[in-house]
Formats: structure tokens, C-alpha cells, sequence
């Protein structure tokens, strides 16, 4: 009998690349929402070593770092819009990871089923094989008796 072949085995190879696929994607994204984290925790940071500076700080300087806070303030708040930019982005690439892995999974048992079908039948035809080599075993023997 000639060997097992998967008729969706094109199929599962192109589920499988496109998992990988969204794998990548997923992890890029996490990346990118973790930079963003680290970019608003550094922009955190520093507006709170400047709003707390010394305070013996001349009128001008001090108007020069309420304005340079106010300018911090807006890049945080664009930072956390960003970062819910992003973490919209996390999300949809999580649910196309999990679609594409169920996807992969679901061929992947089909194949299996496949598979355990085919071994079910070439055993089948091996025990016909055998059986019909016993009958003709026993039926030269009793030939051979009479």
C-alpha cells in the first residue's frame, strides 16, 4: 500500500505559515506597547525631577520650567493615547493569533483522524493478507492429508 498522504496537507502548511505570520505580528506589537510603556515612564520620570528642581531658581527659569512642563505634560498625554493606539493594535493581532491557531489545530486533527483512518485500513489489508495466507496454508495441508 503506498504511504499516508494528508489531502489538506497544502492547507495546514499555509495555516502553519500563518500562524508564524501572526505570531511575528503579535510580538512586534507587544514590543512596540513595551517601548511605549518605557517612553512614558522615562517622559514620567523626567517631569517629576523637573517639577520638584530646586527652588532656588531664578523668575526666569522658573517661567522657562513651567513651560517646559506643560510641553511634557502634552507629550505624555500623547504618549498615552498612543500607547491605547497600540494596545487596540495588541489586541486585534492577539485575536488573529488565536483564530490562525485554532485554524492550525483544527488541520492538524483532521490530519490526525486521516492518519488513524489510513492505519486503521492498511492494517485491515494486512490481516486479509494474512488470513488468505492462512487459508491457503491450511487448505494445501488438508490436500496433502487426502
Amino acid at each position: 500500500m503506498k504511504k499516508f498522504k494528508f489531502s489538506l496537507q497544502k492547507v495546514l502548511d499555509v495555516a502553519r505559515a500563518k500562524e508564524d505570520m501572526a505570531l511575528e505580528e503579535f510580538a512586534k506589537a507587544q514590543n512596540l506597547v513595551l517601548q511605549q510603556k518605557n517612553f512614558i515612564h522615562n517622559l514620567e520620570v523626567k517631569y517629576q525631577s523637573v517639577r520638584f528642581g530646586s527652588e532656588e531658581e531664578e523668575i526666569l527659569s522658573l517661567v522657562n520650567r513651567e513651560s517646559y512642563l506643560q510641553a511634557l505634560m502634552v507629550r505624555i498625554e500623547r504618549a498615552y493615547q498612543k500607547l491605547a493606539e497600540l494596545e487596540d493594535d495588541l489586541k486585534t493581532k492577539r485575536m488573529i493569533l488565536i483564530d490562525a491557531m485554532r485554524n492550525r489545530k483544527l488541520l492538524e486533527k483532521l490530519r490526525e483522524k486521516a492518519q488513524e483512518r489510513y492505519k486503521k485500513a492498511v492494517e485491515h489489508e494486512e490481516q486479509l493478507f494474512l488470513d488468505e495466507i492462512g487459508i491457503l496454508a491450511f487448505s494445501r495441508k488438508e490436500g496433502e492429508y487426502r
